[in-house]
C-alpha cells in the first residue's frame, strides 16, 4: 500500500526589517501580504489614515475606535514612519470607475 505525500508549501518569511515593531502582525489578504494591528481587523494603513484624518490627535481617534487602544494607534503610526513605501499603491484615494461625487 502506497502512501501519498502532498508537498506543503513552507510559510512566505517576511524580510527581518519588518519584524521589529511590537504589536504589528502580516496577514495574506487580496491585495498580498499587508501589515496588520495585533488584535484589531484593521491594517496598518487604515489605521494610519484615520490617524491623519484626525489631525494626528490621539484623543480624537480614541473617541471615534472606542474600542482601539492607543498603543494599537501608535504600533500603526511607528510603522508607517518607519515603512512609508511599503503602502500599496492606488490603495487610498481611489475612486472607482462609475462613482458620483456628492458635495455638500
Amino acid at each position: 500500500m502506497s502512501t501519498v505525500r502532498k508537498r506543503i508549501a513552507a510559510p512566505k518569511r517576511r524580510p527581518a526589517k519588518h519584524l521589529d515593531i511590537k504589536g504589528i502582525d502580516f496577514r495574506d489578504t487580496a491585495a498580498g501580504q499587508l501589515p496588520f494591528v495585533t488584535g484589531t481587523g484593521l491594517s496598518v494603513w487604515e489605521l494610519y489614515h484615520v490617524w491623519l484624518d484626525h489631525d494626528r490627535n490621539i484623543h480624537s481617534v480614541l473617541q471615534s475606535l472606542p474600542r482601539i487602544k492607543a498603543s494599537h494607534v501608535y504600533s500603526a503610526v511607528a510603522y508607517a514612519a518607519e515603512h512609508p513605501k511599503d503602502e500599496p499603491k492606488g490603495f487610498w484615494g481611489v475612486r472607482p470607475k462609475g462613482a458620483k461625487v456628492f458635495r455638500v
